[in-house]
């Protein structure tokens, strides 16, 4: 009886007197603030994405939706997943294909895909047979899928690997910038983030290939609005195009300018900052993403 109680009762009688601890923790669920901090959208999504478009993807278990910026549901894409809304139009996933469709949720080309992405630049990446290649508006092929891999075009240019090495193509297909990159990103600000082979450390090059920025940090991200972050994994500063690092305090995380402030996380908390480095929303988020349509998605605190 005593072994019993030890092995058995005692096991039971600790995880009972944790139950109410655990069940008190509810999941945090995301909603929307707008650039005072106040909150606009009640946090009651599972998911929630940018505002484009004045609309925005949220997701409630395995279903997608589409909100305005009141919160209110505008669209139902019968989808598991939904794309951002592009040029009118958003990809979004039913059953196990991709299609696209309009803002009154009307399929708009005929065509559906293995996948689909965003309409940039009045061209969209699609992935037919394992294979990426690039449509119109209309749903005509302009660049057949034939790439392993590749990235949306932005500002007109889009990256594409061949072999094992990267180099980018305009909205022809021709290429532009041979391929002869490790690794390669989408343009922002008339740079991109690339890594030359061989190399282990990213540099920025223009629309010619030619490396106009290597920043001697350990990793680095795209420029967002004349800013970059640059660091290692819990330290994060910000420089400008010269290099120089012009936000100077660190962060543990942190997410790209957009509409002229950043969420950055410190000591466990998210909020927002200027480009002066002020916080303009003190930390106070368990997490949150950038700025869009003059609205960021939030994580709250978990409240017991």
């Amino acid at each position: 009886m005593r072994a019993f109680f030890h092995k058995t009762l005692l096991p039971m009688l600790l995880l009972i007197s944790m139950a109410p601890e655990v069940l008190a923790e509810k999941p945090a669920k995301y909603g929307y603030v707008d650039k005072s901090g106040k909150m606009i959208i009640k946090a009651e999504w599972d998911q929630a994405r940018l505002f484009r478009e004045d609309k925005a993807v949220v997701q409630k278990g395995d279903h997608a939706f589409f909100i305005d910026k009141s919160g209110k549901t505008v669209l139902d894409p019968h989808a598991r997943i939904a794309e951002d809304f592009h040029e009118g139009k958003t990809a979004v996933m039913q059953g196990n294909e991709w299609l696209y469709l309009d803002k009154d949720g009307k399929q708009v080309l005929p065509k559906k895909y293995q996948r689909a992405f965003d309409f940039n630049d009045g061209v969209a990446m699609i992935r037919e047979k394992e294979k990426f290649g690039f449509i119109d508006p209309k749903g005509t092929v302009l660049i057949k899928p034939q790439y392993h891999s590749a990235g949306g075009f932005s500002e007109g240019l889009a990256c594409f690997m061949q072999g094992e090495l990267w180099g980018y193509i305009n909205t022809k297909g021709e290429v532009v910038i041979k391929p002869e990159l490790s690794d390669a990103g989408i343009f922002h600000d008339g740079l991109a983030r690339v890594m030359k082979k061989g190399s282990d450390k990213y540099v920025f090059i223009d629309k010619k290939g030619k490396v106009v920025l290597s920043p001697k940090f350990e990793d680095v991200t795209d420029f967002s609005e004349g800013l970059a972050r640059v660091g290692k994994e819990n330290h994060w500063q910000f420089i400008d195009k010269t290099g120089k690092v012009v936000i100077a305090q660190t962060f543990s995380d942190a997410q790209d300018f957009s509409e002229g402030l950043a969420a950055v996380s410190k000591n466990g908390k998210w909020g927002f900052i200027d480009k002066a480095g002020k916080w303009v929303i003190q930390p106070q988020f368990k997490w949150a993403d950038k700025f869009s349509g003059g609205l960021a998605a939030v994580q709250p605190s978990a409240a017991k």
